[in-house]
């Protein structure tokens, strides 16, 4: 009778190295792929306004488009786009659509590190404090 530890102590087979490895290997893929998306979805300035105006909370597409002289489908487009990185939240409420900025996903940790040296972002850090400040 084999007992439990002698059987960890065998060498994995062949098969399941490859499969290890596989793992390893698309994993590695997925997160490229991911940070490919992200870098993508921040190289546009729209987008990238879009994250600064989300970095004051949950917006509707509605809130977010008045916000921009840009059709509601293009704005749409860009959260798509936004949202496909990991870079936002979509949760839909009644008839509405909500999107927050995906603060657990470490591109926008950076991004929020990075937006005190951008100029666009101190902009709208600016109005937004002044909107607060009226209600």
């Amino acid at each position: 009778m084999v007992n439990a530890a002698a059987q960890q102590a065998v060498p994995s087979t062949p098969t399941s190295m490859c499969l290890t490895l596989s793992t390893k290997i698309d994993s590695f893929l997925f997160r490229k792929m991911t940070i490919n998306k992200a870098f993508k979805a921040l190289a546009s300035e729209p987008r990238r306004r879009v994250l600064n105006h989300l970095a004051g909370g949950p917006m509707t597409v509605g809130e977010i488009g008045a916000k921009f002289d840009m059709a509601l489908p293009s704005i749409s487009k860009h959260l798509s786009v936004l949202k496909e990185a990991g870079l936002v939240h979509e949760q839909k409420r009644g008839q509405f659509v909500i999107y927050s900025i995906a603060a657990d996903n470490l591109v926008n940790a950076l991004y929020g590190f990075m937006t005190p040296f951008c100029p666009d972002a101190r902009r709208i850090a600016a109005e937004r404090k002044r909107a607060k400040g009226k209600k």
